[in-house]
């Protein structure tokens, strides 16, 4: 392999055929990761069985039975999400999962992903993406071999392994083939004691964030005066008058009881309800650039997507540029201007605190406001909010994905205090989201700085 340096390792080598590993013979496959082999022993080494490919069934519903565990389910740390809990239609008892299994991503851009099953998380089955390992603990702890997992040592060995295709693709065999450090059982133990500690406290320092990020809209509903909203079951059968029917639309779902009862909601607000139609200057859909030769780049105008809006933050940092000589076939947002997603995950949005113009695509829009009379934060923050959230459910249009156009944009309802509340609810606002961004990022270094402690501690 001949080429620059990647991360100071050599890239420039020969080897023996006999020195080919895995019977793989990409070059790629061949580097500094099978050559270091002291102290190491194959992972295939110390199951008690042979890995186990997951269940084929399809996620349904869930049943409150058993959980399916699903590749998505399994966050970037190794921590299984509690967010869309999914079951399988049956139970299939040889894919029921015990304390201290370790799941393995086997496909697509998230392969070499890894979790630890708990008992805590309840009874469970796991999918087809995912491969069950059983560990023989005489020889190594399951939760020594998840801690590794997070090291830099095995990403760079999953970047390396994975076969070159068009779905990145880790199999059983190639797993077993994995060298990991074995220290003795001791040194195990009190390295995942260390590991222990860290997950613990950058839990609880993710808790903090949480709790502050959940504590907005309750500020918010009482500095507008919008009582908090009762939880209520959602009612499957209902009857609505004809002169009940909002807005033309007259289907059950824009009609539901849940909708109408948050518009009576809004109406109690201490201030002027106005349609965010009657707010704005001017709103803007993106369009996406149709050309015979590749629109990309790697430095020219930026091209947001809906994928860098985050709620109140808009994230660059895997952001698209457009030819410059496409220029005037884009839409662009100007500075303090509200871009808001409009297709997909509809309703997420941003404030444009960028000097440079940015170009959108399709599936973002840009709305403008007076700023005598509106504060874009304070608007940004309140269409982020959970009630507005449920308006961009009710006014998106019925298609294949979630869709809002100008006109469902515009219906949108918007409480409007005076200028200098604004200011204060996005001043507020602001605040508490920097402090949880601070712990979110402390949680990462503390981890960050483990990893590596734990990395350097099985090398020595």
């Amino acid at each position: 392999r001949l080429g620059p340096s990647d991360n100071g390792r050599n890239t420039n080598f020969a080897v023996k055929v006999g020195e080919l590993v895995n019977k793989r013979f990409d070059v790629i496959n061949v580097s500094d990761f099978a050559e270091s082999k002291k102290n190491s022993v194959k992972l295939g080494d110390l199951l008690l069985s042979n890995p186990q490919y997951g269940s084929n069934q399809s996620a349904t519903d869930f049943n409150d039975d058993f959980r399916y565990i699903r590749i998505s389910d399994i966050d970037e740390f190794g921590n299984l999400k509690n967010s869309g809990l999914k079951s399988a239609e049956k139970l299939e008892t040889r894919y029921l999962l015990n304390q201290d299994d370790l799941l393995f991503a086997r496909s697509g851009a998230t392969a070499g992903k890894c979790i630890l099953f708990q008992e805590s998380f309840g009874k469970a089955i796991f999918a087809g993406y995912l491969i069950r390992f059983i560990f023989d603990q005489s020889k190594v702890l399951p939760k020594y071999v998840f801690y590794y997992c997070q090291t830099e040592s095995y990403d760079s060995w999953t970047k390396t392994i994975q076969r070159a295709c068009a779905q990145p693709n880790i199999n059983s065999e190639e797993y077993k083939s994995l060298l990991i450090p074995l220290p003795r059982l001791p040194v195990q133990v009190e390295l995942v004691e260390l590991m222990d500690t860290v997950y613990n406290l950058k839990k609880a320092k993710e808790t903090e964030a949480k709790k502050i990020l959940d504590s907005i809209d309750d500020y918010m509903m009482q500095e507008l005066g919008i009582d908090k909203a009762e939880e209520k079951v959602e009612k499957k059968n209902f009857a609505v008058k004809i002169g009940q029917i909002f807005s033309g639309r007259i289907d059950p779902e824009f009609n539901s009881p849940e909708f109408v009862e948050l518009e009576k909601m809004l109406k109690k607000s201490k201030f002027k309800i106005k349609n965010l139609g009657g707010i704005t200057n001017k709103i803007k859909c993106g369009t996406t650039p149709s050309t015979k030769v590749d629109p990309y780049c790697e430095s020219g105008i930026i091209f947001l997507r809906n994928s860098e809006l985050q709620d109140c933050e808009i994230d660059l940092s895997s952001v698209k540029f457009v030819r410059p000589e496409l220029e005037s076939k884009l839409t662009f947002s100007q500075k303090n201007e509200i871009i808001i997603c409009i297709a997909g995950t509809i309703g997420v949005c941003a404030v444009n605190r960028l000097d440079d113009q940015i170009a959108l695509n399709q599936n973002v829009a840009s709305v403008s406001v007076d700023l005598k009379e509106i504060n874009p934060e304070y608007l940004a923050c309140f269409l982020n909010s959970k009630i507005s959230k449920k308006s961009f459910d009710r006014f998106a249009s019925i298609a294949t994905i979630s869709y809002l156009n100008n006109e469902n944009l515009k219906s949108l309802q918007i409480p409007l205090p005076p200028l200098d509340i604004q200011n204060r609810i996005a001043a507020e606002v602001t605040v508490r989201r920097a402090r949880a961004k601070e712990l979110q990022i402390e949680a990462r270094q503390i981890l960050e700085t483990a990893k590596d402690e734990f990395e350097q501690k099985i090398c020595d």
